[in-house]
């Protein structure tokens, strides 16, 4: 019988087995790195991100509450789609500084940006300051010269602000006035800006007057006296209301007792 011859393939040399190994390697790394690419690549994000904001459009476009009317604001009804309720439960968790900044805040972005007339529905910066006015004026403190300078005239020439104001505290020539000592103003110019502003305080409850002296009696009885409003048609003086006290709801009154006599007579 023929005998037959089998070839066998001579056996790889070391250096061929290295780079083959070599080769193998580099093909489990590039796979490697590709999953991980493929894994933690996000190329549908900024189309996520768009969605969300569409959601938070679509979120607010509606009334927040069932039971509230998407309807401009008003004091006694809702801010926009917000019931007027859940404004007021924030704003009385607030001190009277965060009231005006939230107050501040709001108005600038309804002036600059559009979010806050998806959210609040407020055309116009002005109505959420309206709402707002009664609890950021509610107490008044002045605690120094100058803030009385300064709130006093405002008011004498806001008498829709004075009608908020439920305790008025006036401290001028103050002694523990921040951050600078307090500069001298004349006691009987504050008492004079207290009696023009008088008859517009119809919410009175409190008011406090901590100045070096006693202030002018004229300023005492602005706080409770009669008035009627009238007008001027020619030579004749109408009258448009009939009498009425100012400041009906005061209550509560301090002063400070400084050097004077006191005056049995005073209108206190």
């Amino acid at each position: 019988m023929p005998q037959s011859s089998v070839e066998f393939p001579e056996p790889k040399t070391e250096l061929v087995r290295t780079n083959e190994l070599v080769k193998t390697n580099e093909l489990v790394k590039t796979n490697r790195r590709r999953s991980l690419t493929t894994l933690f690549r996000r190329p549908d994000r900024p189309q996520l991100v768009k969605n969300r904001r569409r959601s938070l459009a679509a979120l607010f476009r509606g009334p927040i509450s069932a039971s509230s009317a998407d309807v401009p604001i008003s004091v006694g009804g809702a801010v926009g789609s917000i019931p007027a309720d859940i404004i007021r439960e924030i704003v009385d968790l607030l001190s009277p500084v965060d009231i005006l900044s939230f107050s501040l805040t709001v108005s600038e972005a309804l002036c600059s940006a559009r979010l806050f007339e998806l959210i609040l529905r407020v055309p116009q910066s002005s109505s959420v300051r309206t709402f707002l006015m009664p609890m950021l004026y509610e107490s008044v403190s002045l605690k120094s010269s100058q803030k009385c300078q300064d709130a006093l005239t405002m008011f004498a020439s806001r008498p829709d602000i004075c009608a908020h104001i439920r305790k008025l505290t006036v401290r001028p020539n103050y002694y523990l006035s921040w951050p600078r000592p307090d500069k001298h103003l004349d006691e009987g110019w504050v008492a004079y800006k207290i009696y023009e502003i008088a008859p517009h305080l119809v919410s009175l409850h409190t008011f406090d007057w901590d100045g070096l002296e006693v202030p002018a009696d004229h300023m005492w009885g602005a706080l409770r006296k009669s008035y009627v409003t009238t007008s001027m048609k020619g030579d004749r003086m109408t009258k448009l209301t009939d009498p009425m006290i100012s400041c009906p709801n005061l209550r509560n009154v301090f002063s400070n007792v400084g050097y004077q006599q006191l005056d049995p007579h005073s209108e206190v």
